[in-house]
């Protein structure tokens, strides 16, 4: 697996590697960390929207993601990856925010509705479970060669390295891929919900 030094992300015109870019970004240049931000959105929100309750509550954690990373930054170990890194601040982000919930749900509940009601569910599960189902079923009509790598990195959450790792592939075909399958889901789901 690739250490952090080798991947590359863009500040501003010049290209940089993550490592200095965390170095900038220590040293006060704070183009030096939108740049990671941009470099890794996409996963941190892949990993808090398969863990939230809702898309409001996703793109808050992550946020909250980058806010924390931001403040602890002076912690990561800069031969290590700062995606790996990321995507553990995620993680502990939604379960902290799980925990949080539940706690709340417990104080709560017995105002909310009768608990000796089994059959009630909320409204917003109901919709996050519809859509999880939705999601799960498109995936399942992927072709294999592009399910297995859209599985691996959205429901594993398995880096683009590992996943080239994993099956032998190189990056590029690995984005390609995911690219392509974002889009077949991205249809797929729109004639879903138009019925079209």
């Amino acid at each position: 697996m690739n250490g952090i030094g080798s991947t590359v992300v863009n500040s501003g015109r010049n290209a940089v590697s993550e490592a200095e870019a965390v170095r900038r970004t220590l040293g006060g240049d704070t183009s030096a960390f939108e740049a990671l931000v941009r470099a890794h959105i996409d996963e941190v929100r892949a990993v808090c929207r398969r863990h939230s309750h809702s898309a409001t509550d996703a793109e808050d954690a992550a946020q909250e993601v980058f806010l924390r990373a931001y403040r602890s930054l002076d912690s990561f170990r800069i031969d290590g990856s700062f995606g790996a890194w990321i995507r553990g601040i995620a993680l502990n982000q939604v379960r902290t925010h799980y925990a949080r919930f539940a706690r709340r749900r417990e104080r709560e509940t017995p105002y909310e509705y009768d608990s000796a009601d089994d059959s009630y569910v909320p409204e917003d599960r109901v919709a996050d479970d519809a859509e999880r189902e939705a999601v799960r079923n498109a995936v399942d009509e992927l072709k294999p060669s592009i399910r297995s790598i859209v599985e691996r990195y959205y429901f594993d959450e398995q880096s683009v390295e590992e996943i080239s790792e994993a099956l032998g592939l190189s990056k590029e075909n690995v984005k390609s891929r995911l690219h392509r399958g974002r889009k077949v889901l991205r249809r797929l789901l729109v004639e879903r919900a138009t019925g079209t």
